[in-house]
């Protein structure tokens, strides 16, 4: 896919220069002399345009859930618990930081921006909260019961087991189907060794990169509508590695990462989508 997408990432990295005040200009140095390349002195009207631009769209989003109003049980429901849980999941899946506010920033600048929502089962499945449904199951009096819940649900409180976490556009992919709205996504993550083995301590790192902490190592996530997979490369251009997560059915009927897109370009020759 980056093959696929490499004239797009042309276009990103000219839209990237002027963002970042990074970009060379060729400027005249005097009548009849040769033009010379020297590094851009301005005020910063690309980064300023893009921050005043995405702030008009910044707004922090509300829930409403709308009841049948004939049904007062279920409204009371929504409005005390199905509402109240919505904002409150909203704020604690986003562990890695603000992807909303994030992403406005990319949207404005690059044409899109890329999330990733998804169950993380592991959340609930650590060794204590094991033991703690275990020992709610196995409760036989109204006390132990209720010092079960209590305990498992301080346990669960502690592991959100949603995540939503902001993606970075330059290594992520799709690819185009008639059928399904993203029916393949690939993310190519520069991650560190220390940072793998935080995020996945099972994990086997490929034997080049067995030195070299700070060495930053592609990892690839790969999502259908069905399947996940993490894949960290072993560095050789055959695109093979190990697997960092097992493919697993996520079983969400659609897939985990969210494009929200805007300034399509018409169909070209010159493989560009997003006029940023």
């Amino acid at each position: 896919m980056e093959i696929r997408w490499a004239s797009q990432s042309i276009l990103d990295k000219a839209m990237e220069r002027r963002t970042l005040l990074t970009g060379n200009y060729t400027i005249p140095v005097g009548e009849g002399q040769e033009q010379t390349t020297a590094t851009a002195v301005q005020t910063g009207i690309g980064w300023t345009i893009v921050r005043e631009n995405s702030q008009l769209v910044s707004i922090y989003p509300g829930f409403r859930v709308q009841a049948p109003p004939d049904d007062p049980d279920l409204v009371k429901h929504v409005n005390d618990i199905v509402e109240p849980w919505l904002a409150g999941m909203w704020r604690r899946c986003q562990e890695d930081g603000e992807v909303w506010f994030r992403g406005r920033v990319d949207h404005i600048a690059y044409g899109r921006t890329w999330s990733w929502m998804s169950h993380v089962p592991e959340r609930w499945s650590s060794d204590e909260i094991r033991a703690a449904t275990e020992e709610l199951k196995n409760a036989d009096t109204p006390e132990a019961t209720k010092a079960a819940k209590l305990k498992l649900n301080k346990l669960k409180n502690g592991q959100t087991p949603l995540r939503w976490r902001y993606v970075d556009y330059r290594g992520t992919w799709f690819e185009p189907d008639t059928q399904h709205w993203l029916p393949e996504v690939v993310e190519c993550r520069k991650m560190t060794r220390q940072q793998i083995e935080d995020e996945y301590p099972d994990a086997t790192i490929p034997g080049k990169w067995a030195k070299g902490a700070d060495t930053e190592i592609d990892v690839y996530h790969y999502a259908n509508w069905r399947w996940q997979a993490t894949i960290i490369s072993d560095g050789n251009k055959d695109g093979t590695g190990e697997f960092a997560v097992d493919p697993w059915e996520h079983g969400m009927d659609c897939n985990p990462y969210i494009l929200e897109e805007s300034g399509i370009l018409p169909p070209n020759d010159r493989g560009w989508r997003w006029a940023g």
